[in-house]
C-alpha cells in the first residue's frame, strides 16, 4: 500500500522494471495502455492515500482512469496490488478490492484456466479445494 511519496515512487520505479524499461518514454505511454492504467492507479493511489485534500485531482483522474480500464475490460481496485505488477494483456480482469497481492506479480491471459487458485504464504500457488484432474483441465 502506497503510504508516502518515497513508497509512490518505489512501486513505479517497480512497475516500470516489470515491463522491462528503463523510464516510461512517450512512445512507451502512447502505445503500452496497460501501463498506463497502472501509473494513473498508482496515482490514484497516493492520491487517495496521502494527499486527501486534492479531491478534484482525484475526481478527474478516476474519470480518466475508469474509461481507460472499460477499454482495456479491466477492474482492479485501488490498494490490492504490490510494486511490480505487470498486466500483460487486454481483456477481462476482474480483481476483489479484498484481494491482497503481493510485489511482482504478472497477469497473463489464462488458457485452459485453473479454478480457484491462491497463493500461500510462501508464494507458491495452492488448489483451493479441486482434485488435481480437474484443476490441470481435465
Amino acid at each position: 500500500m502506497i503510504t508516502s511519496y518515497n513508497t509512490y515512487r518505489q512501486y513505479i520505479k517497480a512497475d516500470i522494471a516489470a515491463y522491462g524499461l528503463q523510464h516510461v518514454s512517450l512512445y512507451n505511454w502512447l502505445c503500452i495502455d496497460q501501463l498506463r492504467f497502472q501509473m494513473r492507479l498508482l496515482r490514484l493511489e497516493y492520491l487517495t492515500n496521502c494527499c486527501r485534500w486534492r479531491m478534484e485531482s482525484r475526481a478527474v483522474l478516476e474519470a480518466m482512469s475508469h474509461s481507460l480500464a472499460v477499454r482495456l475490460g479491466v477492474t482492479i481496485p485501488k490498494n490490492v496490488f504490490g510494486p511490480g505488477m505487470c498486466l500483460m494483456h487486454r481483456g477481462t480482469v476482474v480483481v476483489s478490492p479484498l484481494a491482497h497481492v503481493g510485489a511482482n506479480c504478472r497477469i497473463h491471459r489464462t488458457i485452459g484456466g485453473i479454478p480457484a487458485v491462491k497463493l500461500s504464504d510462501t508464494g507458491a500457488i495452492e488448489q483451493g479445494g479441486f482434485p488435481a484432474t480437474m484443476a490441470d483441465g481435465d
